[in-house]
């Protein structure tokens, strides 16, 4: 049975990253860049900075990682450009200084690289009193986001990597 999809408002999506930020949540890069860029778990993962470009401000997003098979293509096989908005463009590089000469975009976190990521995301919005999402709903939550600016569903689907209109 397909499970339900859970979005955060927009004042939600504000409490969320304001008290991960305060709390310094180990997760706070992580689920700041899902919001920001619709990447599935393991996209964000295997993300490294080669595939960040500052000067064209797009993200290439061509490889994902999961635990049971490691590193792999991305779920559709398909290579996808993520643009990378003001806000996102001015975080990373400040990350991109804190990580020093890190080959990976984000921390490599055991929870996360255990597959704990939804349960760890679920907890965290229960603590501060925010709809309780899985970190996937981080992607719907991109996803709502920009058809509500009146973004095309052609370039969503481009943006998000999916190729089928029901989904």
């Amino acid at each position: 049975p397909e499970t339900e999809k859970k979005v955060l408002t927009n004042s939600e999506v504000g409490i969320f990253l304001n008290a991960a930020k305060e709390n310094n949540h180990r997760f706070y890069p992580v689920w700041l860049l899902a919001l920001f860029s619709g990447c599935r778990s393991g996209e964000l993962y295997a993300l490294k900075w080669t595939d960040v470009d500052f000067d064209s401000r797009i993200i290439s997003v061509n490889k994902s990682w999961n635990s049971k098979n490691g590193f792999t293509s991305t779920k559709n096989q398909k290579t996808r450009t993520v643009p990378i908005s003001e806000g996102l463009l001015q975080y990373l590089r400040g990350l991109k200084l804190e990580r020093g000469g890190e080959e990976y975009v984000l921390p490599r976190l055991s929870e996360w690289e255990r597959g704990c990521a939804a349960k760890v995301t679920k907890a965290f919005c229960k603590s501060i009193g925010v709809t309780d999402i899985r970190f996937h709903d981080l992607r719907a939550t991109f996803i709502t986001n920009l058809l509500s600016r009146g973004e095309s569903l052609a370039r969503v689907m481009a943006i998000v990597g999916h190729s089928d209109m029901e989904t």
